[in-house]
């Protein structure tokens, strides 16, 4: 069963050094139709990502397979000034080697659910000064929730927007389907990889 996206799939073939600082990168699975996974590019050669191991950052090719590829969404010209660039860096680093969150990751779709339901309630909260929200930083992450966060700490989702933008309500595929996180400008896979092996 083929999956509609709201914003597409990515139909260009793209090489690694056509990656731009702030580009959303997700791990496609051919036969699962699915983003599996969701970092964001650093540099060409960095991108900063969670796994089960916790923050880290690799080489674009560690997370390209002989059964996947990467799709690379970016975001609109000016979104990521130098200043947020630094930011993102600099938050990303300190990321490295935090722990990855089981929890979150598990009860996703629960708190998808919870947020919708109680949105309303939280906005009008926020409006009269009465919603604390929950600090960006965090002791622990899961892929998606981490550039989310990642777009929050630079200061592309204001505060107002990170009531509605809760980062433990997004899958990889819900980053995809949000042009907040950028559009689709291609797609790079194990052939075009010049940077060595693969894991």
């Amino acid at each position: 069963m083929t999956r509609t996206r709201t914003q597409g799939t990515p139909q260009n073939d793209i090489a690694i050094e056509d990656l731009q600082p702030g580009d959303v990168v997700h791990s496609y699975i051919w036969e699962d139709d699915e983003y599996v996974h969701s970092g964001i590019c650093l540099s060409q050669d960095e991108i900063a990502h969670f796994v089960y191991e916790g923050g880290d950052i690799v080489p674009p090719n560690q997370l390209i397979g002989n059964r996947s590829r990467l799709d690379v969404y970016r975001s609109h010209a000016g979104i990521w000034t130098p200043d947020r660039l630094v930011t993102l860096d600099t938050f990303s680093r300190e990321c490295v080697g935090t722990s990855y969150d089981y929890v979150g990751a598990g009860a996703l779709e629960e708190s998808k659910h919870e947020h919708q339901s109680t949105i309303r309630d939280k906005l009008e909260r926020f409006a009269k000064g009465k919603l604390n929200l929950p600090p960006i930083k965090s002791s622990k992450y899961f892929c998606s929730q981490f550039i989310v966060c990642c777009f929050a700490y630079a200061g592309i989702i204001g505060e107002s927007a990170q009531v509605l933008y809760d980062p433990k309500t997004y899958s990889p595929e819900g980053l995809a389907d949000d042009p907040t996180f950028g559009l689709p400008v291609g797609y790079i896979e194990i052939h075009r990889s010049k940077l060595g092996g693969f894991r």
